[in-house]
């Protein structure tokens, strides 16, 4: 007789897989093989009930394959909340921010997901570079945001990988964009590895510092 996946929550599975091996290695001591041959079945019976179980569950929250399945709308304004799971890296008028999605809004829809995203922020002039700079935004900085995300690429030369291939192998859900940081709410800070902390604060003065050399140099003609 199988196991419904979705008669027992997760938690009694595990302790029936685990109640089950246990009855099974002491019939082993007993000597009773016939047994312990039917509590070994049992117990990989409900073992891989629980790995379904929690393999259905993650991709029905999985960023990415809700994306994929049409549940979330390319370029539709979603509400995000989640983790940077790195300092803020400079470009050209703008920078990238990694996030780690906890959870997204759509109307009045919230729902917890899972999946990280790198999201294009612009920060094209003064007023838009003192509000970014009022966030405080770092590493482990837990945030709100109002973002559009996408998967698909919106062209590709031919015989080139797709925009989804790239996105897989670098780990990520999807891209996106903030259009200002005035669409950004900064929530608090999460615990984080110190030395990781360190390291980022560390290359965000170095690149400050270069930054203000390079001006220097620009402006003095050198």
């Amino acid at each position: 007789m199988g196991v419904q996946q979705s008669a027992l929550p997760t938690g009694k599975l595990i302790l029936a897989a685990a109640a089950l091996s246990i009855l099974c290695v002491t019939c082993l001591l007993l000597r009773s093989l016939l047994a312990a041959g039917v509590f070994l079945c049992l117990a990989f019976t409900f073992a891989g009930a629980t790995l379904a179980v929690a393999d259905r569950r993650q991709h029905s929250n999985d960023l990415g394959v809700l994306i994929d399945q049409g549940a979330l709308v390319a370029g539709e304004p979603l509400e995000l909340t989640g983790v940077l799971e790195q300092q803020p890296e400079a470009a050209p008028g703008s920078f990238y921010l990694i996030l780690r999605v906890e959870d997204l809004k759509t109307n009045s829809t919230s729902r917890p997901v899972v999946g990280m995203v790198s999201l294009l922020l612009p920060v094209s002039d003064e007023l838009a570079a003192a509000a970014f700079n009022r966030l405080e935004l770092r590493y482990g900085t837990r945030l709100r945001a109002l973002a559009t995300l996408r998967r698909e690429e919106t062209f590709r030369n031919p015989g080139g990988s797709s925009f989804k291939e790239y996105l897989d192998r670098r780990g990520l859900a999807a891209s996106g964009l903030i259009k200002s940081p005035f669409l950004i709410q900064r929530l608090d800070d999460q615990n984080v590895w110190r030395p990781l902390a360190w390291l980022y604060d560390w290359l965000q003065r170095l690149q400050q510092e270069f930054s203000k050399g390079a001006f220097k140099c620009r402006a003095f003609g050198k």
